[in-house]
């Protein structure tokens, strides 16, 4: 489907776990939801060569994103390759989207910067304005 996710999944809660993956590819950009049964510990890396974006929805509980608390009001945010750990609650149910490297920086954009704070590595996510933009048409 994409570049590997070099992630480990701990379940943490005790019962048989179900688990549902739909996902749809735009170009490189994939979007897709996915829905845990258990409570799930996530670590590893984010695919190398992807901006990762994600929230929950339909929450059954907070999830910990890096030592951040994550509710459906709140976006995750990872740099390509960035260190992962988050922990999901029982019945978790997330969206997520992955957009190319190619498609977010632009090494020729000078303008204002938008800061994404939940990156893991603690150095924040910047995406250019134009950019940002050209991504929502």
């Amino acid at each position: 489907m994409l570049a590997p996710w070099e992630v480990r999944l701990t379940q943490l809660s005790k019962g048989g776990f179900h688990g549902r993956l739909d996902f749809a590819r735009i170009g490189e950009t994939v979007i897709y939801r996915e829905r845990w049964s258990r409570q799930m510990l996530v670590d590893g890396l984010s695919p190398a060569g992807y901006f990762m974006v994600g929230r929950p929805i339909n929450p059954s509980g907070i999830a910990n994103w890096c030592g951040e608390d994550l509710d459906a009001g709140t976006v995750a945010c990872a740099s390509p390759s960035s260190e992962l750990n988050f922990t999901t609650p029982e019945g978790a149910d997330q969206l997520v989207m992955l957009v190319p490297k190619s498609r977010v920086i632009d090494s020729s954009d000078h303008g204002t910067l938008v800061r994404f704070p939940f990156d893991c590595d603690r150095d924040g996510l910047e995406v250019g304005l134009s950019r940002a933009r050209a991504l929502r048409r």
